[in-house]
């Protein structure tokens, strides 16, 4: 049986049926228009490590590599090469946006994530949760992918996508990018039948959908699919302006601290459990 699911991309929303790749600038602001959710595609087999979506990015934001946003590292297993791409997933249920006791991260209409820079107290609590250590800070505020939020307001595509050459990085709404990802892992199931898409869903649904050809764990990406059950409760409350903020960033400190115990004691017993087997 195909362990492949489409419940993660049922259609929610009339869509236009785009899905961009390099170019396509019309589509493009049809999307930005609609206010539809957009997202990434990001096809690993397609992808040859040649650094141009890197590069790109680091130029258009001025960036030292130590503060880049976007990473892509080749790797082996089984005799094979494959690659892997690290940067902000924009997950619908973001625990930065959470977290932050200020609301200087906080998601677009579009479902990407967006950061007001003025509005941050430079605390790192989102730095502390975010599952794939995608924040960066940048003279003491946080720092991150914005999905290139001008170009895409403008009706452009994010620069990553723009200049890779294999096409491995597509933009376009969400929901079909998820159907397209879906379609190449059920055509890729002979050759590789640990494909799968990663994110459709985790912390609500990526924004960056991953085609990956084997397990989530080879790739270094995390097996949880929510927020810490602490975080979500701390959500209500300082949203709701239950909290002032000095009370919010003690409160924050206290928490981010359990959830990193919590993480702690989960890997020691996973150590244990290994040592034993």
């Amino acid at each position: 049986m195909n362990k492949i699911s489409r419940r993660f991309f049922l259609k929610t929303s009339i869509g236009t049926g785009v899905v961009l790749t390099v170019g396509s600038k019309n589509a493009a602001k049809l999307l930005a228009a609609d206010n539809l959710r957009v997202g990434i595609l990001y096809d690993t087999e397609k992808c040859i490590n040649c650094q141009q979506c890197v590069k790109a990015c680091n130029e258009e934001y001025n960036l030292q590599p130590e503060e880049a946003y976007l990473g892509v590292k080749e790797f082996r297993e089984d005799g094979k090469y494959f690659r892997k791409r690290s940067s902000c997933m924009h997950c619908e249920d973001a625990a930065c946006v959470t977290a932050c006791p200020t609301k200087a991260l906080y998601k677009g209409n579009n479902g990407l994530t967006y950061v007001d820079s003025s509005k941050c107290i430079g605390c790192q609590y989102c730095k502390r949760v975010c599952p794939y250590e995608a924040i960066k800070m940048k003279n003491g505020r946080v720092s991150k992918c914005v999905g290139c939020q001008s170009f895409v307001e403008e009706g452009n595509v994010p620069r990553c996508v723009k200049v890779c050459p294999a096409e491995a990085l597509s933009f376009g709404q969400w929901e079909e990018l998820g159907e397209v990802g879906l379609e190449t892992v059920n055509s890729s199931q002979g050759k590789f039948p640990e494909a799968q898409v990663y994110g459709g869903d985790k912390f609500g649904g990526l924004g960056l959908l991953i085609i990956i050809y084997k397990t989530p764990e080879i790739y270094g990406y995390p097996a949880d699919s929510e927020i810490s059950a602490i975080l979500s409760g701390w959500k209500e409350l300082l949203h709701t302006g239950g909290l002032g903020v000095t009370a919010a960033v003690a409160g924050l400190g206290i928490m981010t601290f359990g959830i990193a115990r919590n993480n702690y004691n989960k890997e020691k017993l996973e150590e244990e459990k290994n040592e034993n087997e």
